[in-house]
């Protein structure tokens, strides 16, 4: 790997030095304010922490190589993730049927396509005469190619207790580095065909060109990607990620799950794609293939990388992990314990797909064998008795998706080498044009084994059952109803659960947009669940937790330069004999993103108050570039962030931001080495981006 990335790096900068001189005045696209509103509108939707930035580093390709509809066919409008299968189904019927499309206003025209879908899908569509593909030449492809670079740097400003006493050598624990964080990348992109490109990452807290990171920093990433070159697909090497099926098997990519939306459950697994995030566990290292014979697919990959596990038992002939309990995901390597977990363990993986497919119809075929350098020990609790244990597994799985009129069905039965079974079985029905329903029945037995899956689910990707009902009814032009109710079961322990437990999660979703200019809405979400009581009891017994959400959510255009945006969420958890729990969220945003001005920025004043973490609420922020987040608030305070964008030329953006939390109920923020001595927590970053 490190001589794929070395190989990379020379190659690349060799092409930079090149391609500056032949191309200095290269405009560069950006990002469009369709883009970020699209980002923010799937981002609101979900109540939780996952990585927003694989969404923009999606979506920001086919700005700048937007797709020719006119050239193009199921899996491409697949790989987008913007429509439905009903809706890629008419497009391509449409223009199978009329020729064809001369202008983008055609998609009004088509049946299944809301004015709020066209929105959102035409920034990264357009329309041109087919054209046959031929293989590019060098020439081309150097200088029609788009190349980035991506430079960041953030830190905490107040002090931490990690970096108080690293000069104390009695002092038990610090962090080894400095509490900066820092990131850089080089991106080349030709025509969403021929990718490769660089990430390096630095944590806050870890070293950096000093003591065990002489190397510099510490994780690096490279890849080269090819797509319809000579008999090949697809061509992924270094850093890859795979996506199949429904997830039950192997997904390492972006996956949403319940949303507000009702009836977005379905997965479009988009086979092999170049890794370019910055988690350092969710991905695969080595090589994967793909080809297309006739109707049928076939993708063959093997990745072999280490990775970090907290070592339970070292072989002293060589020194190496012959058995470990768990896999450590989070990335950090800041302290001598952290380091001692670093790539201790390494995971081979080798597998292949094969996917028949007609018109509305595929099936596929998916198998991989996993094998670890050392055994996954086994674990004395009651509840991991069902848990991996061993050095090695594999995994077998068949999924399918069939388009009838107006019925999708989908689903996928895996297997793992210990018999257990994980299912999913699903629908999509278009009623019309103003009603959906999404109807999907899930069943992951306790003993299922993978580690790469990431299904439709409640907790787990196994030790789960569950059965989720969707729908979505567009009322008139302005209003639409959404939601979705989700009853589940446990039949085995869990973490914090002392016995078989059972649960429910219904939302629903009022939204109101009378022009573009205006959009309003209101949601409820319930969720009721069994855990272990509070109580200091001799054994463990199970209480019901509900909790109530109620939000109420105002977006107002004020200009084509200003949005103003408000927000108001209550929290309501009761659990048995315990008092009843309350949370409230406010805040306002101002956004400033005129069309013709260098300068734009993005601001926020929020208020919060938690009684307890149980209470506590999600908000997505508006942050600078491949730097999103959903963040939680509990307790009491006050919460501002500022952003601010300017464009320098067209080739060169800078961004910078600041943001401060001011808690009122307490004197020490965090805990462990993140610990602040005070009642404020501030934070600034700094970012410069160069296209050409």
């Amino acid at each position: 790997m490190r001589r794929i990335l070395y190989s990379t790096i020379i190659f690349s900068l060799f092409f930079l030095s090149v391609k500056s001189l032949i191309a200095q005045e290269k405009k560069s696209e950006g990002i469009n304010n369709q883009t970020e509103e699209e980002i923010e509108q799937l981002a609101e939707d979900l109540d939780e922490n996952v990585d927003i930035n694989e969404l923009y580093e999606k979506l920001e390709p086919y700005l700048k190589n937007p797709i020719n509809l006119n050239n193009t066919d199921e899996e491409e409008l697949r790989e987008l993730g913007i429509l439905n299968d009903f809706q890629i189904n008419s497009l391509l019927n449409h223009i199978e049927k009329h020729g064809n499309l001369i202008r983008l206003e055609e998609l009004q025209t088509i049946k299944g396509f809301r004015s709020s879908t066209i929105d959102r899908f035409t920034p990264f569509v357009k329309v041109s005469d087919a054209s046959v593909s031929t293989l590019p030449s060098f020439h081309q492809i150097f200088d029609q190619g788009n190349n980035q670079i991506v430079i960041r740097g953030e830190r905490v400003l107040e002090d931490q207790k990690g970096y108080l006493n690293q000069d104390d050598p009695n002092a038990s624990s610090a962090y080894l580095g400095n509490p900066w964080k820092l990131f850089t990348r080089y991106r080349f992109n030709y025509n969403n065909k021929i990718k490769w490109g660089v990430t390096a990452e630095k944590d806050a807290g870890e070293e950096f060109f000093e003591g065990n990171r002489k190397d510099g920093f510490d994780f690096y990433s490279a890849h080269i990607y090819l797509k319809d070159i000579s008999v090949f697909k697809k061509v992924a090497l270094g850093d890859y990620k795979l996506e199949y099926g429904q997830g039950l098997s192997m997904w390492t990519g972006l996956a949403f799950g319940k949303s507000a939306g009702g009836v977005l459950i379905k997965k479009n697994g988009n086979g092999i794609n170049a890794y370019t995030s910055l988690n350092e566990y969710f991905f695969k290292r080595g090589i994967a293939l793909s080809t297309q014979v006739n109707n049928f697919q076939f993708d063959v990959f093997a990745s072999q990388r280490d990775l970090d596990a907290n070592i339970t038992v070292i072989d002293t002939l060589n020194d190496e992990a012959s058995e470990f309990s768990s896999f450590q995901e989070s990335g950090f390597h800041r302290t001598e314990s952290e380091l001692e977990d670093r790539k201790s363990v390494q995971e081979s993986l080798v597998g292949g797909y094969i996917k028949y497919k007609r018109k509305n119809f595929h099936v596929g075929l998916l198998g991989h064998y996993t094998e670890f350098g050392g055994n996954v020990a086994e674990r004395n609790q009651i509840y991991s008795q069902y848990e991996f244990t061993g050095k090695s597994f594999s995994n077998l799985s068949l999924d399918y998706n069939y388009l009838v009129n107006n019925f999708n069905f989908f689903g996928e039965v895996a297997r793992s080498d210990n018999k257990a079974i994980a299912q999913l079985h699903g629908l999509l029905l278009s009623v019309d044009r103003n009603l959906s329903f999404s109807f999907a029945y899930r069943n992951y037995e306790r003993d299922y084994i993978t580690n790469t899956s990431n299904p439709l689910r409640e907790s787990d990707f196994n030790n789960e059952v569950g059965t989720y009902l969707g729908y979505q009814l567009k009322l008139n032009r302005e209003l639409t109803l959404s939601g979705y109710f989700d009853m589940f079961s446990y039949p085995w322990l869990r973490f914090g659960v002392d016995g078989p437990s059972s649960g429910t999660e219904y939302t629903t979703q009022l939204y109101y947009r009378p022009n573009k200019k205006f959009q309003m809405y209101i949601r409820h979400k319930n969720q009721t669940k069994e855990d272990n009581t509070n109580k200091d009891v001799p054994v463990d017994y199970l209480v019901t937790k509900a909790q109530n959400n109620i939000r109420f959510h105002v977006s107002y255009k004020v200009s084509n330069s200003v949005t103003l945006r408000n927000r108001i969420e209550y929290a309501f958890v009761n659990r048995e004999e315990e008092r009843p729990e309350k949370g409230y969220l406010i805040y306002q945003d101002v956004i400033y993103k005129p069309f013709s001005s260098p300068l734009s920025f993005t601001a926020r004043y929020a208020l919060f108050d938690s009684d307890s973490f149980d209470s506590r609420l999600y908000a997505f922020e508006n942050d600078i570039l491949y730097s999103y987040a959903i963040p939680s608030f509990f307790d009491t305070g006050v919460r501002t962030y500022f952003n601010v964008k300017y464009s320098v030329n067209r080739n060169i953006d800078v961004w910078a931001r600041y943001e401060r939390t001011d808690f009122t109920n307490k004197e020490l923020i965090s805990s462990g080495l993140e610990e602040i001595n005070g009642n404020s927590r501030s934070k600034v970053k700094l970012q410069i981006r160069y296209e050409f």
